[in-house]
């Protein structure tokens, strides 16, 4: 069955409240699209080079994770196998042309992956 992945909001950039009027600027975000599939792992405790089951998807094209700790998320896309990606705090990747075709977690944290795909 078909899902609509969103990836939608903005990233502001201001004075903090109380220290003036800077400027602000922002980037807005609305990031939509229909794939196939989509997937979530959640992850707990320590990862050495964990491999996360992408289910039916061959293809992940859309991609938010959070982890409460720094770790490192390994992507293999066109581009090469094992580009680490830092994931502390949150993350976001929108790949339609360069999909990610496997994902690998390293380190200690907890946390959550969702994907969207073909």
């Amino acid at each position: 069955m078909a899902v609509r992945a969103t990836l939608a909001g903005s990233f502001v950039l201001g004075s903090p409240a109380g220290l003036g009027s800077g400027p602000t600027d922002t980037l807005p975000i609305d990031e939509q699209a229909v794939y196939a599939y989509s997937e979530s792992h959640s992850f707990a405790g320590t990862q050495t080079d964990a491999a996360v089951g992408l289910g039916p998807i061959a293809s992940v094209k859309m991609l938010v994770g959070y982890a409460d700790s720094p770790i490192q998320l390994k992507i293999t896309h066109a581009d090469g196998t094992d580009q680490v990606v830092p994931l502390d705090g949150i993350v976001a990747l929108h790949c339609p042309s360069r999909p990610i075709t496997a994902l690998k977690l390293n380190g200690s944290a907890s946390g959550r992956l969702m994907f969207a795909g073909d």
